[in-house]
């Protein structure tokens, strides 16, 4: 059980320092209105996604799908499955849907790194 954990987390650590290709964490919290979590409070891939966020200072809308039944109905119309964690990404009143935690703390990263410029 200790190896299974250890591989989930394994590229998350708690220090920014760590590595030096690592995101620094933001001294201001950065907010992204276009962005949605759809998460499950058991669901080890969506628990590495919000460690990522909170790593980043990154606040996005969340929405767990076993206690919000329109979350869930929106998460399976929209992205034509219920899977956990999955980002609803808003664009110009188009709306994309990534399900891979990986694919999604990458992407998170990018959007901090952005906020981070302007």
């Amino acid at each position: 059980m200790k190896l299974f954990f250890k591989r989930l987390f394994g590229g998350i650590k708690p220090e920014p320092e760590q590595q030096a290709n690592d995101v620094v964490v933001n001294s201001a919290p950065v907010f992204a209105e276009h962005l949605t979590l759809y998460y499950s409070v058991s669901c080890p891939y969506c628990i590495r996604v919000q460690m990522a966020m909170a790593r980043f200072g990154l606040t996005i809308k969340r929405r767990n799908i076993h206690q919000d039944d329109v979350a869930r109905m929106q998460l399976l119309k929209g992205g034509g499955r219920t899977t956990v964690p999955c980002l609803r990404i808003d664009n110009e009143g188009e709306a994309s849907w990534m399900y891979e935690s990986r694919d999604i703390i990458r992407y998170l990263q990018g959007v901090v790194e952005v906020a981070g410029t302007d």
